[in-house]
């Protein structure tokens, strides 16, 4: 299920999501390019926990078992073919390793580079944000041991490969999020509402009741 606009900014923990976000799909990165493009995109990244993180961006094709409902993502050192080959980062890698303060954020801008002889069709793929979740301990023993597991919070990538590519019209954060907002606090009105109606007719039975008696 698509995550709301409210997600991105409510949510605990670690959040990552699309720094240029389309009204084609808001969650994840999606383009239409030719052949021999070469375009620039970027996430946002936010550590909401009260500890620093060692944060690992990285790119990667997904299986060809995957469906849109079921993405299964290959592993950094799979052989890639797609996603996680034409991504890189700003530091001609695939992947980048970066350092987050308890509550910082940051945005990432990394380079999509389609080959003259790709296939025309979709291509799918995750960029992901990944870093060692400490256990109750709060520490990790060392770089390659510790007490805790990995977390990987991924964004969905489609790249459609076509020789009439489309541009995306950008979507107003702003707009969506009062949008949001609007939608909660009529949920609140109406719930209010139906409340007072229910105590008032409960008011009035019992009211009711005892001029009866």
């Amino acid at each position: 299920m698509q995550p709301t606009i409210s997600d991105w900014f409510d949510a605990d923990g670690f959040t990552i999501r699309p720094a240029m976000p389309t009204t084609e799909n808001y969650s994840w990165i999606v383009h239409e390019l030719k052949p021999g493009d070469t375009i620039t995109d970027s996430v946002i990244f936010t550590n909401g926990f009260d500890y620093p993180i060692d944060l690992r961006i990285y790119a990667v094709d997904v299986t060809e078992e995957s469906t849109t409902e079921n993405y299964i993502k290959k592993d950094l050192n799979d052989d890639q073919f797609s996603i996680g080959e034409w991504i890189t980062f700003e530091n001609g890698e695939h992947y980048l390793d970066i350092p987050l303060g308890a509550g910082e954020s940051g945005t990432e801008s990394f380079t999509i580079t389609i080959p003259e002889d790709t296939s025309l069709g979709e291509h799918w793929g995750v960029v992901f944000g990944s870093f060692v979740y400490p256990g109750e301990s709060g520490v990790k023993e060392s770089d390659t041991v510790g007490i805790g597991s990995v977390l990987e919070v991924g964004v969905r990538v489609l790249l459609t490969i076509t020789e009439t590519p489309r541009s995306f019209e950008p979507l107003d954060i702003a707009a969506k999020t009062v949008e949001f907002s609007n939608k909660k606090l009529s949920y609140i009105g109406s719930s209010f509402i139906i409340t007072f109606v229910s105590i008032l007719a409960l008011f009035f039975y019992r009211k009711k009741t005892s001029l009866s008696s």
